[in-house]
C-alpha cells in the first residue's frame, strides 16, 4: 500500500469560520474608520486584523462606535470559540484513549484503509455491539467519522506503552 499521507480537511467544512473572521475584520475596518477618520489605510487594516488576536488600543475618553464594539465582541467570541473547540477535541481524544485502555476482551485492528471499516463492522455485528472494537492507525477524517459513528474507538497514534496496554487485554488483534 503506497504512503498516501493524511487527507486534508475540505474547504466546505471550514468556510463558516472564514466568513466569521471576515465579518470581524470588515466590522473592525468600519468601526476604526468611524472612531479615527484621519487614520491611514495601512494602519486601518493593521488594527482590523489585530482584533482577531484581541489586540486593540482605543481612546476610551471618546464614544466608541457600535460597529467597533460589535467587532471587538465578535473577535472575543472567536478566541473563546477556538479555545473551546481545542479543549473539546483534547477531552474527546483523551476520553477515547481511556476507554481503549480500560477495555477487556475487545478487538484491536491495527492498520489503515477501507478494510478496517469492514472488519470493524463485522466484529461489531458478530457481538451485537456488546464488545468494543478499537481501530489504531492514521485514518482519514472520513474513515474516522464512519468508524466512530459505528461505535468503534478510533486512535490515531498512541504511544508504545499505551498501545501495549490496549493490546494486552484484547481478545483479538488484527493487523491490516
Amino acid at each position: 500500500m503506497p504512503d498516501q499521507g493524511r487527507e486534508r480537511a475540505s474547504w466546505t467544512s471550514i468556510w463558516p469560520i472564514g466568513v466569521y473572521l471576515g465579518f470581524v475584520v470588515i466590522t473592525g475596518l468600519i468601526g476604526w474608520r468611524e472612531l479615527y477618520p484621519q487614520i491611514t489605510w495601512p494602519e486601518l487594516v493593521y488594527r482590523a486584523l489585530a482584533m482577531i488576536v484581541l489586540s486593540w488600543e482605543v481612546d476610551y475618553d471618546v464614544q466608541i462606535p457600535v460597529v467597533l464594539n460589535v467587532s471587538r465582541f465578535l473577535a472575543l467570541g472567536a478566541a473563546f470559540g477556538a479555545a473551546g473547540m481545542i479543549l473539546a477535541r483534547l477531552l474527546h481524544s483523551r476520553h477515547q484513549l481511556e476507554r481503549a485502555k480500560r477495555a477487556n476482551q475487545h478487538v484491536v485492528i491495527l492498520g489503515e484503509g477501507p478494510e478496517v471499516l469492514r472488519l470493524a463492522q463485522n466484529y461489531r455485528r458478530q457481538w451485537g455491539g456488546r464488545r468494543r472494537v478499537v481501530a489504531v492507525g492514521d485514518h482519514s477524517d472520513e474513515l474516522s467519522a464512519q468508524l466512530a459513528s459505528r461505535g468503534v474507538i478510533v486512535l490515531a497514534s498512541p504511544s508504545d506503552t499505551v498501545l501495549s496496554k490496549i493490546v494486552r487485554q484484547a481478545q483479538d488483534v488484527v493487523v491490516v
